[in-house]
């Protein structure tokens, strides 16, 4: 990743049904969708864990009022009354915030608001701005522990979401060998179309699955 214009961002849908937690304190920083698995690798990298006992009172005491049945060994992990959570250096991201990591050596990160606004600016700048949003985005899935299956068929869309995967691909494989591409051989209009694109870009279309984890 270049220092000064790559970046990655990492936010939930903007709805608030996922849900992210953040780790921070000192030069370590992590990311994960479970509070707990967040807790048990920063745990298990020896990073500072602090326990905030008030914090994990609140929504403990709020349930056993309301429906004692729903008392848990993990409740805590349900507990999403605020961006606190049961440990002090780990947080809870609102709906409308995400994480920006930028630098290549020495990542670095930060929590910002999306914009419900446009800003102010011409439609290039606009266009560029979203379209650098989109490769961050796409960059944090290509650099991501999971399989990413892109459909790739005639029309507009999905060649573009095949543009911004190449553009947001810095790992030096083709992006073939990083993300799997699959499309219906039977659609003969489309196919006409991924064919050659399969072959200029060598992208596998339809490989199983498993090679991804070979």
């Amino acid at each position: 990743m270049n220092e000064t214009t790559r970046h990655a961002r990492i936010g939930a849908d903007a709805a608030g049904y996922a849900r992210l937690f953040i780790y921070e304190h000192g030069t370590h920083w992590a990311v994960g969708t479970s509070l707990i698995e967040l807790g048990e690798y920063a745990h298990a990298q020896g990073w500072q864990l602090s326990v905030d006992t008030l914090e994990l009172k609140i929504p403990l005491l709020a349930h056993r009022i309301i429906k004692p049945s729903l008392l848990a060994p993990r409740m805590m992990s349900q507990q999403m009354m605020s961006r606190s959570t049961g440990l002090k250096e780990i947080s809870l991201l609102l709906p409308d915030e995400e994480v920006v990591v930028k630098g290549a050596r020495n990542p670095r990160v930060n929590i910002t608001r999306r914009e419900t606004v446009p800003p102010n600016g011409t439609y290039g700048e606009l266009l560029e701005t979203a379209l650098d949003e989109m490769t961050g985005r796409l960059r944090t899935l290509i650099h991501s522990d999971v399989p990413v299956v892109a459909d790739i068929t005639g029309g507009l869309d999905s060649r573009t979401v095949l543009a911004g995967l190449m553009a947001a691909n810095d790992t030096g494989d083709p992006i073939g060998s990083v993300v799997r591409f699959r499309s219906s051989e039977g659609v003969e209009r489309d196919w006409e179309v991924v064919e050659p694109l399969a072959r200029k870009y060598q992208l596998d279309v339809n490989r199983q699955l498993k090679i991804l984890f070979e």
